[in-house]
């Protein structure tokens, strides 16, 4: 290799829509370390911020870093696993690609960008399951995760960061996982869902469109939701444990909604049984997302149609 160049070996999974095969296709690829080739992706919730561990840009997919101790080899055999099921609770995995960092190659999960083409988009990372550690945790891992979110084990999940757009401001605010940890009852919790679906409007008219938007975002969630929740009930091969629910709307579309799983570093593989921790969690926040759409106001006529598309979808 070159001062001036690495090469990136790039692996492509594609599934076959017949027999659920997957076929592979390697090859390498010139890189010039002059050229500018990864972006950080600009709108991150949650995770971490640091350049080994921040999520990439490149070719219009996002790229996650191999995470440490087989924590990358433990999610990328997730993905290949769910990669010829076409399971729409995941993004899409596009394979494995390495690219030059400073003087190193470093692997990447080449992922679906689920803010593509979205240009207000408003984020929400909760980490759902009643617990967050492995089974093989030492007590002062248990520890420091309870610690995190003591109401975890009850309401399981906890929300990790919001980040919204203001049409007022012309600004996103942001509220970190710094902020969660500060709150110590239910029902803050409950309430801070609520911070996802502001937008700033004071005005009289683009007020009420904003809040008909609110509402139709609302059950496009809960729907989507009940979907994640029927598979997971039925589902004994996997165990989710710090992975996370990420919601994502364009605030200026209000048909632009979606929910997906993410992180599966610490998946359990072959458990032979539901994840139960992870059922009370989407429990939990189906009754929020009600509770959020109860307290909408509504023509009645409005309402009733919506709840009945609820109940029957």
């Amino acid at each position: 290799m070159t001062r001036h160049s690495a090469a990136a070996i790039v692996v492509v999974a594609i599934a076959t829509t017949g027999g659920g095969i997957l076929l592979y296709r390697a090859w390498k690829r010139q890189h010039h370390t002059r050229t500018h080739v990864l972006e950080d992706m600009p709108h991150q919730v949650g995770g971490h911020s640091c350049d080994k561990t921040s999520l990439k840009v490149y070719q219009g997919r996002v790229l996650k870093p191999f995470q440490t101790k087989n924590r990358g080899e433990t999610e990328l055999a997730f993905y290949e696993r769910i990669a010829s099921r076409s399971l729409p609770y995941f993004p899409v995995f596009y394979g494995v690609v390495e690219l030059p960092s400073s003087q190193e190659l470093r692997r990447y999960l080449q992922l679906e960008d689920l803010l593509s083409g979205m240009t207000q988009p408003c984020i929400m990372d909760v980490k759902i399951g009643t617990h967050s550690y492995d089974p093989t945790a030492t007590p002062a891992k248990i520890d420091l995760e309870a610690a995190k979110c003591p109401l975890q084990a009850i309401m399981g999940f906890r929300l990790q960061g919001i980040k919204v757009y203001w049409d007022t401001t012309g600004q996103f605010h942001d509220y970190d996982k710094h902020y969660f940890r500060a709150l110590t009852t239910e029902d803050a919790i409950e309430d801070s869902f609520a911070r996802y679906f502001e937008n700033g409007h004071h005005e009289a008219r683009s007020k009420h469109l904003q809040i008909a938007a609110r509402a139709d975002r609302v059950v496009q969630f809960l729907r989507k939701i009940k979907r994640i929740r029927a598979w997971i009930a039925t589902q004994t091969e996997f165990q989710f444990i710090a992975s996370s629910l990420l919601f994502v709307y364009d605030a200026s579309n209000a048909a632009s909604v979606d929910v997906r799983f993410i992180d599966f570093a610490h998946v359990q593989f072959d458990q032979g049984k539901v994840d139960t921790g992870v059922l009370v969690g989407l429990d939990r926040i189906l009754c929020i997302f009600r509770h959020l759409l109860d307290s909408i106001e509504l023509p009645s006529s409005r309402r009733e149609a919506m709840l009945v598309d609820d109940v029957q979808d």
